[in-house]
């Protein structure tokens, strides 16, 4: 998919979701090559930075922790099984680089570059997409094995 087609189906996606744990799309600009989402502010960085320096680490109280964990959860039930008008919203790249801390240290997943709606009154909850992404650390081995795309695939790369 071309780069264009990538950011406004991303646009769909931030426009169909209004979550507390979920980032909040404040606009966007698109002017010739240049494609820009302005989203709410996540004053304390991306999760990653801090997982990856142990004095970093030091910050992240096993509380801030677990509040973390319980706000990505939340979303991810969002985006799997409360959304309006029976959508579903498979993300494909849930990973701690993609996981903003506001002020409060409140968890928002706020990257929806190879998300994929999951069609409403679909039979099987699972699509077969014709490309693997997300990074293969966090990438759920049935899917990678199978092409299989289902919410699980999302709650392992969660875990």
């Amino acid at each position: 998919m071309d780069r264009e087609k990538q950011f406004f189906k991303e646009l769909e996606m931030l426009t169909s979701v209004k979550h507390p744990n979920i980032v909040t799309l404040l606009g966007c600009c698109v002017e010739d090559s240049e494609m820009i989402f302005v989203i709410e502010n996540v004053s304390n960085g991306i999760l990653g930075a801090y997982l990856g320096s142990a004095n970093e680490m030091r910050i992240l109280t096993w509380e801030k922790r677990l509040k973390m964990c319980i706000d990505v959860a939340h979303a991810l039930n969002y985006l799997h099984s409360e959304m309006e008008d029976q959508k579903m919203i498979i993300n494909r790249d849930i990973n701690c680089y993609n996981i903003g801390l506001c002020e409060n240290w409140e968890a928002k997943i706020f990257n929806f570059w190879f998300a994929l709606f999951l069609p409403p009154n679909q039979v099987e909850e699972a699509l077969y997409p014709n490309n693997l992404v997300g990074k293969l650390s966090y990438t759920d081995p049935e899917y990678m094995i199978t092409g299989e795309l289902k919410r699980e695939s999302d709650v392992y790369s969660f875990g």
